[in-house]
């Protein structure tokens, strides 16, 4: 018996039918993206015979953070450019169609902050059958610190605040400490299925494998990248740059202290000021929760918010300063 040939489908006619959905990470920052990023780039094409597309579109750094940094007008990195829109999601949605997965995974946290304007643009221009969004936060005083960390260390990029300026508005330090501000606005756009992890629950590979319905150890383990610098080091970088130290100079600060000061502890900030942040964004955080069907975690009375019992100590004494220069003056004498 003969089929009707417009009855026959071809195996790519097939392919095309199947319905793609797209899953967008978008964050936040300091919540184990950059981990997550380069295990999902350096095991693609296990994730792909698992049903996971993790595309080679929009690429800067293991991800897909073109298509973000064209979004908020950013430059990248890298190629000095700021990307062009119409030309990343273009990209994108031509790496969505040949997809031979029905899931498609992008990540960036520069998603996490992007306006609700340019959610919408976004949305507007994609090409697929379904979303789900996935966010991810992390315990706010703890990501405060992480958040100074990153700023504080970096050469040549002008910041130089003290960590306490920022204490009673966290927000002013980095707009991603605002959770619910951010995330409202890729809820509200896209009105679909969306996941809210917590930092806290368990490795950010894991829990993202779990919510595309893998198990955990589908993909090999991961170590952490990104760890935070000794106090000591944060604070000499800070000074080098409060002191107008040249971009060259601050560089080799850097060097110096990471050899001189590698054995300080974590950066300190007191339980006073952690409380403070946590009781700034404690009802921010109640309504992001409450959208979820979730209690807020990061109260000051709940079990994953325990406030260290570190006594008050300073970060960088004078003796760390001396023992800098110590080793430079011999250095240059040996």
């Amino acid at each position: 018996m003969s089929h009707r040939p417009e009855t026959v489908r071809t195996l790519q006619e097939a392919a095309q039918a199947i319905m793609t959905k797209l899953f967008i990470h978008i964050g936040a920052h300091k919540t184990g993206t950059t981990t997550l990023q380069r295990c999902f780039d350096e095991n693609s094409a296990a994730l792909a015979a698992l049903g996971v597309t993790y595309p080679r579109s929009n690429w800067f750094h293991h991800s897909q953070h073109r298509l973000a940094f064209a979004l908020k007008g950013m430059r990248d990195p890298l190629q000095k450019d700021i990307p062009d829109f119409d030309r990343e999601v273009g990209a994108l949605n031509t790496a969505v169609a040949s997809a031979k997965t029905s899931n498609v995974f992008i990540s960036s946290e520069e998603f996490f902050s992007c306006s609700a304007d340019a959610v919408m643009r976004l949305k507007d221009r994609l090409d697929v059958d379904s979303t789900h969004i996935i966010a991810t936060v992390r315990r706010p005083d703890t990501m405060f610190v992480s958040m100074y960390n990153q700023k504080a260390k970096q050469p040549n990029n002008g910041f130089n605040r003290l960590i306490t300026s920022f204490v009673d508005k966290p927000e002013t330090l980095d707009s991603d400490l605002s959770f619910w501000s951010c995330i409202r606005n890729w809820r509200d756009t896209f009105s679909c299925d969306m996941t809210l992890l917590q930092y806290e629950t368990g490795p950010a590979v894991d829990q993202m494998l779990g919510v595309l319905g893998l198990e955990p150890d589908a993909l090999p383990q991961s170590t952490a990248i990104n760890k935070s610098l000794p106090g000591a080091v944060i604070e000499v970088m800070r000074l080098s740059k409060a002191t107008g130290l040249s971009p060259h100079a601050q560089k080799q600060v850097f060097w110096l202290a990471n050899q001189v000061l590698a054995d300080r502890p974590s950066y300190f900030l007191s339980a006073e000021n952690r409380r403070k942040i946590l009781r700034s964004v404690e009802a921010e955080n109640h309504a992001l929760f409450a959208a979820f069907g979730m209690k807020n975690p990061y109260t000051i009375d709940s079990r994953i918010a325990d406030l260290p019992e570190d006594s008050e100590r300073q970060n960088i004494a004078f003796r760390d300063l001396m023992l800098m220069l110590g080793t430079l003056l011999d250095q240059q004498t040996a």
